[in-house]
């Protein structure tokens, strides 16, 4: 498995990949800049792009804004499929917000991952807004037009829901993704830096499954929305979980912020985001455990903030999970 992120990312790096998916990559503030492009570093992190097949473009990115700032790019006619899984958004597609209950220049954090999926039939802006410090991991997989077309007659007949929603112009949607699609997702961002034959193989691979569960929503019939009373429990427990610096968590606190039982707590997280309670606290717990890595904390002190009593099973879970070694998370210079 490659390391996780521990590099620069210029923007010209950004530029230059964004040829892929648009056109005219620019600063535009702060100004005045020096160029629309400006020199140095734009992100700590990984950051790529692959053209997977000529109508599918992959980009996948684990990193931090060193500055604040507005980006734009002027995206090409396609599908996007986007899975935001930590961190903040605040980008717009011709002036919306990505996400479909905020405004245009809100700063989202987000409470659970997030799949966005959107079409556009002509050019359209795309606007990022940066604040320096802010992390964002995420999975974008581009589709142009000619990739439905590919497929026939079959989006016709089989996806018709499908077929329709990549015609209209700025349609949008989105929701909390399964548990399958968190776990591709995070596949695609823990290979971001794998060149070679095999390694576009596997990320197409990936990504096609991805897009795969992602499109069965079209197809099949909505989920429930939870009873009036279950979604002021989970709001209860999202705002309990973000109030508190504890990484250690245990499903008797959320019962208790939620004013319910524990088998309760269970039945929403798993009808809800697709995943138990129990494995939901351990995933946030090693979130933050790489959080104080990132900060300077020794390994054997994020093994005991996550609640490991080894260092040694940390380290496998962390690996598991993250898919590379704690000792090789941090900032090389902070070493």
């Amino acid at each position: 498995m490659p390391p996780c992120p521990s590099g620069a990312v210029a923007f010209a790096t950004i530029a230059e990949s964004s040829v892929a998916v648009g056109q005219n990559f620019r600063v535009v503030r702060p100004s005045p800049l020096p160029a629309p492009v400006p020199p140095g570093p734009a992100l700590h992190g990984s950051y790529g792009l692959r053209r997977l097949r000529d109508s599918m473009v992959l980009h996948a990115s684990d990193a931090v804004d060193l500055h604040d700032l507005v980006t734009q790019v002027e995206r090409a006619p396609g599908m996007s499929v986007q899975v935001f899984l930590n961190g903040t958004v605040n980008a717009s597609m011709g002036g919306r917000h990505l996400l479909a209950d905020a405004q245009h220049g809100e700063v989202v954090p987000l409470p659970r991952p997030q799949v966005v999926v959107s079409s556009r039939t002509q050019t359209e802006l795309f606007e990022r807004r940066a604040q320096q410090g802010d992390r964002i991991r995420k999975v974008s997989l581009s589709l142009s037009p000619h990739w439905l077309e590919s497929y026939g007659d079959l989006w016709k007949t089989e996806a018709q829901d499908l077929y329709r929603f990549s015609r209209q112009h700025m349609a949008r949607r989105s929701w909390t993704p399964s548990a399958q699609v968190v776990a591709l997702a995070e596949r695609l961002v823990q290979t971001t830096h794998s060149n070679g034959a095999l390694a576009a193989l596997y990320q197409e691979s990936a990504a096609l499954e991805l897009l795969g569960q992602v499109f069965t929503t079209f197809t099949d019939p909505p989920a429930p929305r939870p009873e009036p009373r279950d979604q002021q429990r989970l709001r209860r427990i999202e705002e309990f979980l973000a109030s508190t610096d504890s990484a250690l968590v245990s499903l008797d606190d959320l019962a208790g912020a939620a004013g319910t039982s524990i088998s309760t707590v269970q039945r929403l997280f798993q009808t809800t985001y697709g995943l138990s309670a129990f494995e939901a606290l351990r995933r946030r717990a090693l979130e933050r455990a790489r959080a104080a890595l990132q900060q300077g904390l020794s390994v054997k002190e994020a093994a005991y903030l996550a609640g490991y009593g080894s260092a040694a099973n940390f380290s496998t879970a962390f690996r598991k999970h993250f898919g590379c070694s704690p000792g090789r998370y941090g900032d090389p210079s902070a070493s």
